[in-house]
């Protein structure tokens, strides 16, 4: 067996962030401007690990911006097995997504910019109980480039008509 040495725990350790279970009644919930910090910074954790895995050169979404800076759109997982209804209690957020304003002509105004879901949680159908929502609230967006394999794959699999968002 090989011995792996001068491993920087940063470059490996996924902490998911904690969040309040109380605020967590419609998932995935939504986080915006608006939002409690708390919330904000779970989805700026959540971006920092998309950006390491996928090896982008900065971090897209970033809590401490000002709601009139700023046009994103995200929504945070709770843990899958987190009673959220009237828990007191603590949970942590799995994975989050992020929908940014573009204004691209011919497009609609909201493109999925990113999604990064913990590798243990991904293929559990997080994302495909939430796309009638995402469809229903942004329309006919685009997922933003590069798309990795997963992603591609997922995109062609679901459609992104309108009518679906009623099913």
């Amino acid at each position: 067996m090989k011995r792996i040495q001068n491993v920087d725990r940063k470059q490996v350790d996924i902490r998911l962030p904690t969040i309040p279970a109380t605020g967590c009644h419609d998932v995935p919930m939504l986080v915006d401007n608006s939002t409690k910090m708390v919330y904000r910074k779970a989805v700026h954790q959540l971006a920092r690990y998309f950006r390491r895995e996928f090896h982008y050169d900065f971090v897209q979404y970033d809590a401490a911006i000002l709601p009139h800076e700023t046009e994103q759109i995200a929504y945070l997982w709770p843990h899958p097995q987190t009673n959220c209804y009237g828990a007191e209690w603590d949970t942590v957020a799995v994975g989050a997504v992020c929908f940014a304003r573009r204004d691209f002509p011919g497009k609609q105004p909201f493109q999925l910019q990113w999604i990064w879901i913990h590798p243990f949680e991904r293929h559990q159908g997080l994302l495909t109980s939430a796309w009638p929502k995402f469809i229903q609230k942004f329309g006919q967006f685009e997922g933003e480039g590069p798309l990795s394999a997963a992603m591609d794959s997922f995109l062609k699999k679901h459609p992104k008509q309108p009518e679906y968002a009623s099913l």
